[in-house]
């Protein structure tokens, strides 16, 4: 048997959006799928929980449950547990600086399928592409998505 291989994401990416408004879209993580195009499918179980399918440039789909575990607008922090094809979480904090700053923070433990474990051992780098490539699109939709919130009522846009 092949054990699981360990990763740590950590990534910053500028958004060129208000950050109410990207902190309103990461509110959301249900329809996540609307804007991200990775994510190829989600199935809500109730509020707290979810099914994701998950796709990048790899031939292979990770299935995975996520647990809210922490879902705070006004800090700008959404955290979620990982569980399936990954184990462990992942976590959005959402700070503003001259422009909206998104940090990805994620640690987890590969439990998909054999040959993608295998995969891990030599080729930790095409994985982290993998994983690069899939932020940067992301964080275009995610882009996206919050420049074309409607406005709420006494928002003012600079």
């Amino acid at each position: 048997m092949v054990a699981g291989a360990h990763f740590v994401f950590d990534s910053t990416h500028p958004v060129a959006a208000p950050r109410r408004a990207v902190i309103d879209v990461l509110s959301d993580p249900w329809h996540w799928d609307r804007w991200w195009p990775q994510i190829r499918d989600i199935e809500t179980i109730d509020a707290d929980h979810g099914r994701v399918q998950i796709r990048s440039l790899l031939p292979y789909r990770l299935r995975l449950t996520l647990t809210k575990e922490r879902l705070d607008p006004a800090d700008g922090v959404f955290r979620a547990r990982l569980a399936g094809d990954l184990d462990g979480w992942a976590q959005f904090d959402v700070r503003e600086q001259d422009v909206t700053i998104v940090h990805f923070h994620q640690e987890v433990t590969l439990r998909a399928a054999p040959w993608l474990r295998v995969l891990a051992r030599g080729g930790r780098p095409l994985l982290r592409a993998n994983h690069a490539w899939m932020m940067r699109s992301g964080m275009r939709g995610l882009h996206r998505a919050a420049v074309q919130r409607p406005e709420s009522p006494g928002t003012l846009r600079a």
